[in-house]
């Protein structure tokens, strides 16, 4: 259910796998967009376009993506039926009858971009931001110069005048040197847009996916809040 990460993409095209990357959801009966396995081994990124049965746009205020077609669920069983109720809670629809994600999106030629989780969004000093995609440049980033790094995740943390600015949390390899893991990966991002800079960079331990593979970053919010300031390197 997550994004294919860049890494696995491009070993995928050198060792010529043809994988179709395709973007979908529970509410619409699976995939509604999808690349060509052509068009992938070929270089383009992206979900590719909708498929015959399906119209696909953008909210122009929000970002979500919307998604009409004739497959969508009627909705969910709530708590009133699984009491004894009767009736289904309605999809989150636009007044027209389009489902509205919970993913921020871009359209182009070549079809469909997912930029992220809404939900997992920050307007940062008047950018939005989507975490997601700069863990997967850093991801790259740590690969390419073989850093001990294992797991990485980007919070955004309310500060003034900014709304909110970013904090990595980093679990470093067993027996790595966490501080110079911390100064090499804040002197490698100097040149990105201040936007998307962390701020602070944090060691975390315990750091790991669920079981299933996602990120619960309500609980790492939940974590890094009960942290002390002065654990965080640079405060």
């Amino acid at each position: 259910g997550a994004a294919l990460p860049d890494d696995l993409a491009q070993l995928a095209r050198q060792e010529e796998i043809r994988l179709a990357p395709c973007y979908g959801a529970t509410e619409t009966a699976a995939m509604v967009c999808a690349l060509t396995p052509e068009r992938f081994l070929a270089g383009d990124g992206g979900c590719g376009q909708p498929l015959v049965d399906v119209a696909v746009r953008i909210d122009p205020l929000t970002g979500a993506v919307e998604v009409a077609t004739d497959r969508l669920s009627p909705g969910w069983i709530g708590a009133g039926v699984a009491n004894g109720g009767d009736g289904l809670e309605p999809l989150p629809c636009t007044t027209d009858g389009w489902w509205r994600s919970g993913d921020g999106g871009l359209l182009g030629p070549a079809g469909l971009e997912i930029l992220g989780r809404l939900d997992g969004a920050i307007l940062s000093g008047g950018e939005t931001v989507f975490p997601e995609q700069l863990e997967q440049r850093l991801r790259l980033l740590v690969k390419r110069e073989g850093w001990p790094l294992k797991e990485l995740l980007l919070l955004g943390v309310a500060e003034p005048g900014w709304g909110e600015r970013l904090t990595a949390l980093l679990r470093p390899e067993p027996g790595a040197d966490g501080t110079a893991l911390i100064r090499s990966m804040e002197l490698a991002v100097m040149a990105w847009p201040p936007a998307e800079r962390p701020r602070r960079w944090l060691l975390c331990e315990p750091l790991a996916p669920s079981p299933a593979g996602k990120w619960e970053r309500h609980h790492w919010q939940q974590w890094l809040q009960a942290q002390s300031p002065g654990q965080w390197p640079g405060s």
